[in-house]
């Protein structure tokens, strides 16, 4: 305002004068309007004129020297409790030995892939669950069944999970409801179905970074989705 005074006490001198200062009034005049726009919005602060664009960090792993702590949940995001029922089952033989006509032993995977995957699927600390199925037409020598899962880390991490669904020591698998005592016989024929679950699958996994030249070079992410065939 103290500009515009200025100008209006000047004496006139002719046409040239009055569009000098028509030209000091629209400059000062749109100087005033910007300067109060970034009061208003910004506290009087003028942003910088960003020379890059930002990058977003949403997911990154944080680096370290020793080994890393487990990373926060993502913002936003809250554990789910409850997976519903399992929407597809897999299932295979599995033969022991070539020789071996009688494909007796098979397994089946329950899990929440969609209904046209080829492989079951698996979040993080999703507790893989199926069951062994038995078909025996005469008796054989069996002291033990377990299931076991094998997976390998980004970082080359073994990944070992197992259950055992029968041993001697659970009693006669004709009879699976009396008290368990020690079976001594051969495993009698006929049709067995053998349910299990595995421990969890881990929430997090290890990873390396890929510039070795750098000192922090640990971190953990979340275990990707994973497919398991079998």
């Amino acid at each position: 305002m103290s500009l515009l005074r200025d100008i209006l006490k000047k004496p006139k001198d002719g046409p040239a004068s009055k569009k000098r200062d028509s030209a000091s009034i629209k400059s000062a005049g749109a100087r005033s309007l910007v300067a109060s726009l970034y009061s208003l919005t910004i506290g009087g602060e003028r942003v910088k004129k960003r020379r890059k664009p930002d990058f977003s960090e949403l997911g990154a792993p944080v680096w370290y020297h020793e080994d890393p702590p487990e990373p926060p949940d993502m913002p936003g995001t809250v554990p789910r409790t409850d997976l519903g029922a399992y929407t597809i089952a897999h299932a295979t033989v599995l033969p022991l030995r070539i020789e071996d006509k009688n494909h007796w032993l098979s397994l089946t995977l329950f899990n929440h892939a969609n209904g046209l995957s080829l492989a079951a699927m698996y979040h993080n600390e999703a507790r893989v669950a199926g069951e062994v199925r038995l078909f025996l037409e005469k008796t054989k020598n069996i002291s033990s069944i377990d299931v076991w899962l094998a997976a390998v880390a980004p970082s080359g991490q073994i990944i070992s999970l197992t259950a055992n669904v029968w041993n001697r020591q659970k009693g006669n698998p004709l009879h699976p409801d009396q008290k368990p005592d020690l079976f001594k016989g051969k495993f009698p024929q006929g049709t067995y179905v053998f349910p299990f679950e595995l421990p969890p699958l881990p929430k997090f996994v290890p990873v390396k970074h890929p510039d070795n030249d750098t000192r922090k070079t640990k971190a953990l992410v979340p275990l990707p989705l994973s497919e398991l065939h079998i």
